[in-house]
């Protein structure tokens, strides 16, 4: 895993856009292509938050710090006398045995701006009427927002002017009717939140700049499914559950009904692996009973799915194993006693119509479910699941029906109905992870739609060859902690990672020859998260165990790890080039000594000397390894491959800096022309190109086809960037330059002020005198003259 080498689009490490300059007195801004720069696995970042903390109230009674919450819904209560009645004492404790998480509150501006920060979770506000009419209007579009409850004695007053507000459930005057229609809503909110990933039909749309991109991508599908595979092989079942157990009493302090649940699940329930395989293991139904069980054990595990919560997941890992072990064995032996039939299975949903889109576009592709999906055999359950949803605007109502043929499916599925906590429902339990693929959508009504699935078998080549990609990429035979670290890394989460790479680290004899790869992904995440000290720090201490081994040093391991460092020497706030470009060419030495000329991380590394040299303003040594990196993806990729445009821009940019826009247009035209066929019509990456292509036009003084390539950059930027990006701000400065050049003075001062407003507020009003401005006041002043 720390030997391969891959490829980034990633602005952090793995590739960072050649740096803009101004050229001349026209203070024209230009970007050159990303280069690609080796590191191990990467992308995005998920936090770390703090563990809830337990303390005493003044009657010595336990309650919680809620640092976070983990479940999907939260209440949020606002009165301003939440603390002074009794009713209020008492709908308190009713509510927290139907959603764990209250946050009360006596300040309008305070609930507000509380319920503006929520992503994660669905907020039921319970109001009071003398506070409602002014909060309502002020909330009532937050998409966070479910449902509200107003609470008063004056019901006819507070109907009267709710009615326009469809997110007001009712208005209440006394506490049970407040709790029955909050339950009832909270069942049908809890069964809509679903988490679901969609991928398109080829492995290699949607196509990006690199090899880490579409990993990201393939990861991010299949996440869970991975997730499962992992923790499957882990051992240390009593100890995670006492973790898991400790997380609850903390969470749920105060909370009588839970914890009397907790209670029962600490003294009855043992991990499979406690019992004696050869008899009991898997003849207990223990794990689906509970997780059919309206509790907090159902509702922690479908947050930490539903939010990639990896901290919650792995103290979970003795259930998840659990419950996706009896899942297999009940299908495996239904199988046997021939009491499983091919059918039809359905499930009654809304969606969000953004995710709703993605369906629509991708029919043929595959769609991940990233939790354990529950399903009818009764089609009528379903539609009345369905026909429940509200009707609100950007929400979509969606009748899933599951084509399930167990004579070819593999995939663990079973039916419930009799091992259920609740043993009436028709219900069939898909595992974690479980892929289907999308054949049709279509109207059912004005108000539903249908979307046709068919579950997927592990031999589907497509899955098969998506998941043979993330084995390879996290390592199929490393320690399980090591993996887990590895999968985080890939869908950046470089500080989850660094968790899991800690605790094994702590497992792990500290002379061991195996921490080198560690101690090189430990470096790796610390690179990605900015902390150049710590990285180099790790990276070190990798090479130390190479060198110093008593056995031969894995090369290709320490040519990754040089890489990385020279990646932190070029581009990480350090900039020492030339130790930069000493540690490409000692990883670029060992990598010829045991590769192929034509491997694809040879030309990675030449790829990567080039950008340093660009950097350098060393315009031939630069030209001679992009020319070096060129050939060989040349030889070993296919002519419209994205690599291959990243090369041409950072070729195009040095033809720019020499004077040579011929060759530069030619080289930014090859790149354009590859990633119109590739990617997406607003892919930053087109943005970036149309900029280069108009800044060879602005030299040339084709200041008309300047301008066109400008206002393509600005529009692609405009569907990809928040209103207030940085690169916009660029944009519209360069187009007032070519504006001016041609005499447009309004519309060359319309786009300077844009430009203006956006860098002020990056800026802070208070730095209006900011030398970065000086170029847009010039260009504003010159248009006003004129």
């Amino acid at each position: 895993m720390g030997h391969k080498s891959t490829k980034s689009s990633s602005g952090t490490c793995c590739k960072t856009p050649y740096l803009n300059y101004l050229v001349a007195a026209t203070y024209l801004t230009r970007t050159a292509a990303p280069n690609n720069v080796e590191t191990t696995p990467a992308s995005d970042q998920l936090t770390i938050v703090e563990q809830p903390r337990q303390t005493t109230n003044d009657e010595g009674e336990y309650e919680v710090k809620q640092d976070r919450n983990l479940e999907n819904l939260l209440i949020v209560w606002l009165d301003a006398n939440i603390d002074k009645t009794e009713d209020n004492l008492l709908l308190k404790t009713k509510l927290r045995s139907v959603i764990n998480y209250l946050k009360m509150f006596d300040n309008t501006a305070e609930c507000v701006s509380f319920i503006t920060t929520i992503r994660e979770e669905k907020v039921f506000l319970i109001v009071s009427g003398s506070l409602s009419e002014e909060t309502i209007p002020r909330i009532h579009l937050m998409p966070q927002l479910e449902s509200i409850y107003i609470f008063c004695h004056d019901k006819w007053k507070h109907e009267t002017w709710s009615e326009e507000y469809e997110k007001v459930r009712a208005v209440f005057v006394n506490i049970d009717d407040i709790f029955d229609q909050l339950k009832r809503d909270v069942q049908l909110c809890s069964n809509n939140l679903v988490s679901m990933d969609v991928i398109s039909t080829s492995t290699t749309v949607p196509t990006d700049e690199s090899t880490t991109t579409r990993n990201k991508l393939e990861a991010l599908f299949l996440w869970s499914k991975v997730l499962v595979d992992i923790l499957m092989q882990m051992d240390d079942e009593e100890q995670a559950k006492s973790e898991f157990i400790k997380e609850c009493y903390l969470q749920y302090a105060g909370n009588l009904t839970e914890l009397k649940i907790i209670e029962e699940f600490q003294q009855n329930y043992l991990p499979d692996k406690t019992h004696n395989r050869s008899r009991v293991c898997f003849q207990s139904s223990q794990a689906i009973t509970w997780y059919t069980r309206d509790c907090f054990l159902y509702r922690m595990l479908n947050k930490a799915l539903r939010a990639q919560d990896v901290d919650v997941l792995y103290k979970l890992r003795f259930f998840i194993s659990d419950l996706h072990r009896q899942v297999e064995h009940f299908r495996s032996e239904s199988l046997r006693n021939k009491t499983m039939k091919s059918r039809l299975v359905y499930r009654g949903n809304r969606m969000p119509s953004e995710e709703f889109e993605k369906l629509k576009q991708n029919i043929g592709g595959l769609l991940s479910f990233n939790h354990f999906l529950s399903t009818s055999t009764d089609r009528k359950v379903a539609l009345a699941f369905a026909s429940k949803s509200l009707n609100r605007p950007g929400i979509e109502t969606v009748l899933f029906e599951i084509e399930v043929d167990i004579e070819i499916n593999k995939s663990p599925f079973v039916n419930i109905e009799k091992l259920s906590y609740f043993k009436t429902e028709k219900e069939i339990l898909f595992s974690i992870g479980t892929v289907f693929r999308i054949k049709a959508v279509k109207r059912l009504s004005n108000d539903m739609w249908n979307v046709r699935l068919r579950l997927t078998d592990e031999e589907d080549e497509h899955l098969k060859i998506l998941m043979e990609n993330i084995k390879e990429e996290i390592g199929g035979e490393v320690d399980c902690l090591l993996r887990l670290g590895n999968l985080m890394t890939i869908m950046g989460a470089f500080k989850k990672a660094l968790k899991f790479y800690e605790i094994l680290l702590l497992k792990n004899d500290a002379s061991s020859k195996n921490n080198s790869v560690l101690y090189n992904q430990i470096g790796n995440a610390f690179l990605h998260e900015a902390d150049s000290k710590h990285a180099l720090e790790y990276f070190s201490k990798a090479t130390e165990i190479e060198l110093n081994s008593s056995v031969a040093p894995n090369w290709l391991a320490l040519a990754t790890i040089y890489a990385n460092i020279a990646t932190l020497y070029s581009n990480h706030g350090n900039y020492n080039y030339s130790e930069a470009l000493r540690f490409y060419r000692g990883a670029l030495e060992i990598r010829l000594s045991f590769l192929p000329l034509n491997h694809p991380d040879n030309a990675t590394i030449y790829n990567n000397i080039g950008f340093v040299h660009i950097k350098q303003k060393e315009h031939s040594e630069a030209l001679e390894n992009l020319q070096n990196a060129l050939k060989i993806q040349l030889h070993i990729l296919p002519e419209n491959h994205p690599s291959l445009a990243i090369t041409y821009n950072n070729i195009g940019s040095v033809y720019t800096d020499l004077g040579q826009y011929s060759e530069a247009e030619q080289n930014y035209m090859k790149a354009l022309n590859i990633y119109a066929d590739v990617l997406e019509p607003n892919h930053p990456s087109l943005a970036l190109t149309y900029n280069n292509i108009a800044s060879v036009y602005i030299n040339r003084g084709q200041y008309s086809e300047a301008l066109q390539y400008f206002q393509k950059t600005l529009v692609t930027q405009l569907n990809t960037f928040s209103p207030g990006h940085p690169e916009l701000a660029t944009t519209y400065h360069n187009i007032s330059i070519a504006h001016s050049r041609l005499e447009n003075h309004l519309d060359a001062l319309e786009n300077t002020q844009k430009a203006l407003e956006i860098q002020l507020k990056l800026l802070g009003s208070d730095c209006d005198d900011h030398p970065s401005l000086i170029p847009m006041y010039i260009i504003l002043l010159f248009n006003m003259l004129s």
